[in-house]
């Protein structure tokens, strides 16, 4: 909290350190996989990260978590991510 105001803002880094107990969650997809993207959510106040592994390679995903967890300690967040991993197959085709 700013010691002159009674309301705290998303960049108060006290109040940005401690773990919440409401937490927002959002999906990080290819589209929305920058930097500057990243960086707004957390400052927003997104502290849960969902990757959907049925889209993108293991490759792409390690690498956006790579990122995130960058983008999260550069702003002394705790930042979780939820990996929604594939489900079962339909099989439509008989071998």
């Amino acid at each position: 909290m700013s010691p002159d105001n009674s309301q705290s803002t998303a960049t108060d880094s006290p109040r940005r350190l401690r773990p919440r107990h409401t937490k927002v969650i959002a999906t990080l997809g290819p589209v929305c996989d920058v930097q500057s993207t990243i960086q707004e959510v957390i400052r927003a106040g997104m502290n849960v990260f969902q990757l959907n592994l049925s889209h993108g390679s293991f490759a792409d995903h390690a690498a956006r978590m790579l990122r995130i967890w960058a983008e999260a300690a550069e702003f002394g967040a705790f930042t979780a991510i939820l990996v929604d991993t594939k489900g079962s197959i339909p099989r439509t085709k008989k071998h």
